[in-house]
């Protein structure tokens, strides 16, 4: 099993037997110049495919790519897909849904986590086993299996403070991040921390990522990571980046970063990025919780 990334076509150096594709949601700008070509590369993966592919039937994209000779599923919320969630409920720290399969009912499902985007990771992993021959009972089973990825809204719960940490760094998966933590923790105040990194994606999705961003109750960011302006030389830094979203206040990763952030609490702070704002987060409970 490999996961892998379209940045500057990287998954095209693959030719899998089968494929799950979760999303086309334009990213990389720095690299690929416009929706078409970002579209094409998809296409052009899942020609290398051998056997067969699993979809995300919610997405805009994905459902119009041309798949003949593969076996195909595609999974989500609508009607229309081969996999799907119905009557979502998310409470309590737990969602719960009706699993259908190729129009069977497989029955109520209940996890131990919130989130859309958790329960289509989970969809996806459904629909593979299926495509693979794996037996309804043997699903079902191991379905409580799925704990979900590595750094994928990993929570840490100390009553008046939880910690979030997300790989969220894209301004629709930052969104989507932020809707799980809201759904989750209803009643508590949500401080969102990002430490971006590609400065193309940040000039590219200002509007994007402030729509995001503004969906928080508090929101900071720390500087772009050091090696940004080696990747990408670009006339663009953080400041501009600030004035772009409004109202986000610039953080140093350091314990006078830590102690304004601090004051924010009791919170749910959520820290979203690729790179290593996880060491911030550690900051933070220190302060917190010593």
């Amino acid at each position: 099993v490999v996961e892998s990334c379209e940045y500057k076509d990287t998954f095209l150096n693959y030719s899998p037997d089968y494929a799950i594709i979760t999303n086309i949601d334009l990213d990389h700008v720095d690299y690929f110049k416009s929706m078409d070509q970002y579209v094409h590369s998809f296409q052009t993966f899942i020609n290398q495919v051998k056997k067969g592919v699993v979809l995300c039937g919610d997405d805009e994209y994905l459902p119009k790519l041309d798949t003949d000779g593969l076996a195909r599923l595609t999974y989500g919320f609508g009607d229309a897909n081969d996999v799907k969630a119905i009557n979502l409920v998310e409470e309590n720290h737990t969602t719960a849904f009706d699993l259908v399969v190729q129009g069977e009912s497989w029955g109520n499902v209940t996890l131990n986590f919130v989130g859309r985007h958790n329960v289509l990771n989970m969809l996806a992993s459904i629909a593979m086993a299926h495509m693979l021959s794996e037996s309804k009972e043997m699903i079902l089973e191991h379905i409580h299996d799925f704990k979900g990825q590595h750094r994928r809204f990993v929570v840490e719960d100390f009553g008046d403070y939880v910690y979030i940490d997300d790989y969220a760094h894209h301004p629709t998966e930052i969104r989507l991040t932020l809707e799980a933590a809201r759904t989750q923790f209803r009643d508590k105040k949500l401080v969102l921390v990002y430490k971006p990194d590609r400065l193309s994606r940040a000039e590219y999705f200002e509007k994007e990522f402030k729509e995001a961003m503004d969906t928080a109750d508090v929101a900071y960011m720390t500087h772009f990571y050091s090696g940004a302006k080696a990747v990408e030389d670009l006339d663009y830094d953080i400041y501009d980046f600030q004035k772009a979203l409004g109202n986000v206040k610039i953080l140093t990763e350091d314990e006078e970063g830590a102690q304004t952030v601090a004051q924010e609490g009791p919170a749910v702070y959520l820290f979203v990025s690729t790179k290593d704002v996880y060491l911030f987060k550690d900051m933070l409970k220190k302060v917190q919780l010593s």
